[in-house]
């Protein structure tokens, strides 16, 4: 199971208040931490009932994501810290995104990030933990991407393919910086699912 060093210590460094990345499902965004249910339902675990104040919309599409004062263009790389259970996280990390190609959106008064290229590394999905796990981590890394950044270096298959799980298992984020000469995570936030 990979290390993940700087994913550890970015989370290290939000619990203590370090760069939060906004991100939202549904122009929903969720706080640090908060448990989302895999598809939209009540945001509660233990809520088996309507209830209209706790609702969120899910996440199984790749959310929006926001940053303040950002001026640069950005990666973003979304991981399942806990595959496939919290107790036993062998599998993972789970390598659920990666997309390239992040500018401020010029149409929007808000802090609000585009994609400027449909043309991801790892295409999106949403949280799945198998039945019984407990919530995991779903966490988002945000990192300022290098001018000379080549996306078709880093895909693991042709372009509009999607990532099978295989390839997501046992995910590097420590050994994938390296390879395509990411400095340190700008911002990050996670949400629980199971």
């Amino acid at each position: 199971m990979p290390e993940n060093k700087s994913a550890n210590a970015a989370l290290a460094g939000l619990e203590k208040g370090g760069n939060k990345l906004s991100v939202a499902f549904a122009g929903k965004a969720f706080e640090t931490g908060q448990y989302i249910p895999r598809a939209g339902t009540c945001c509660h675990p233990d809520c088996h009932s309507p209830c209209p104040n706790l609702f969120h919309p899910g996440a199984q599409s790749a959310p929006t994501l926001s940053l303040p004062n950002a001026n640069g263009t950005y990666l973003a790389v979304c991981l399942d810290m806990d595959a496939p259970f919290l107790s036993v996280p062998i599998l993972g990390p789970i390598a659920h995104w990666i997309q390239p190609d992040y500018k401020p959106d010029t149409t929007s008064t808000a802090d609000t990030l585009t994609c400027e290229s449909g043309s991801h590394i790892i295409d999106y999905i949403g949280p799945a933990p198998p039945p019984g796990s407990g919530p995991h981590r779903y966490c988002f890394f945000l990192y300022e991407q290098p001018a000379d950044f080549d996306a078709r270096k880093h895909r693991s298959v042709p372009e509009g393919q999607q990532v099978g799980v295989r390839k997501r298992m046992f995910y590097s984020l420590d050994a994938f910086e390296r390879q395509a000469k990411l400095g340190p995570i700008v911002a990050c936030n996670y949400f629980t699912s199971n």
